[in-house]
């Protein structure tokens, strides 16, 4: 349809609530209370998101920040969505106070990278920085007997991930609907969600993307939709052509693990040996 407009084949009319002389206050306030891209659909009219998006919270106004370098101190991790065919993601997080903003300050995205390219990228990405962790896929610890290979967690430990990291290396969460449960809180703002959390509402939301550093997450987190067959989840498949999910998958291990308790350091050199 927009290909049809944009040759000049067809016109769009819009009409907004405003232009309905018989609309109340009382009628528009469930609308005005929306937030994000549903807000500018539903209120406003605007073509700003596909149908049955899945993260309805994200508003790029809210959500998307300039680049900076966050200070030392801050606590910083990594987490890794595995790819070769398909992108291979890192994402970079770090967090300005327990409990405060989290932001996403650098992304990769690369295909037909081998394992150990992979790791040494990381390595080097993350020279002079000060990681508390590294969060893998966890199908990335998973053994390749069959193949007569170690693990590709044990191929990044051996070329150096599992040193960048104070805490090691861990597997990422597996459950996706807790998973996608947790990166909608870290999206959440509005008086509201302020209010249920008894925080400012200029306090959130604690997810903030670092735009011009992180294209790919900022253009793939908004076109996330709905499985059809299960709405608690995203779709993998749309019309047979695969989702771009290997960002948001990566920003999905990346909160959960900040989301969860503090990890014991034993279970990593039970995976990988002691250092």
């Amino acid at each position: 349809m927009y290909e049809r407009e944009a040759a000049g084949k067809t016109t769009f009319l819009f009409a907004r609530h405003a232009d309905n002389p018989s609309i109340t206050p009382e009628r528009l306030a469930p609308l005005e209370a929306l937030t994000g891209y549903m807000r500018d659909r539903l209120l406003l009219g605007l073509r700003v998101a596909a149908e049955g998006q899945y993260f309805t919270e994200f508003d790029p106004r809210l959500h998307i920040v300039e680049a900076f370098d966050p200070p030392a101190e801050w606590a910083r991790w990594v987490s890794v969505d595995y790819g070769y065919a398909h992108p291979f993601v890192a994402l970079w997080f770090a967090r300005d106070r327990p409990g405060g903003r989290i932001y996403v300050y650098r992304e990769v995205s690369a295909e037909g990278l081998r394992d150990e390219q992979q790791a040494v990228l990381i390595v080097e990405r993350s020279a002079g920085e000060r990681i508390e962790l590294v969060v893998l896929d966890p199908s990335m610890l998973n053994n390749r007997g069959e193949q007569q290979r170690p693990s590709i967690a044990t191929v990044y430990a051996q070329c150096g991930v599992q040193a960048l990291a104070r805490g090691g290396i861990v597997p990422g969460m597996n459950n996706r609907r807790q998973g996608w449960a947790i990166v909608r809180r870290a999206l959440a703002h509005g008086a509201q969600v302020a209010e249920q959390r008894g925080l400012d509402p200029a306090e959130l939301p604690r997810l903030q993307i670092m735009g011009s550093r992180c294209p790919n997450l900022v253009r793939n987190l908004p076109a996330m939709v709905m499985d059809p067959l299960d709405p608690e989840d995203v779709a993998d498949k749309i019309a047979s052509t695969r989702t771009p999910d290997d960002e948001v998958d990566a920003l999905r291990y990346g909160l959960c693990a900040e989301a969860q308790p503090a990890r014991p350091t034993e279970p990593t050199s039970l995976i990988f040996g002691a250092r």
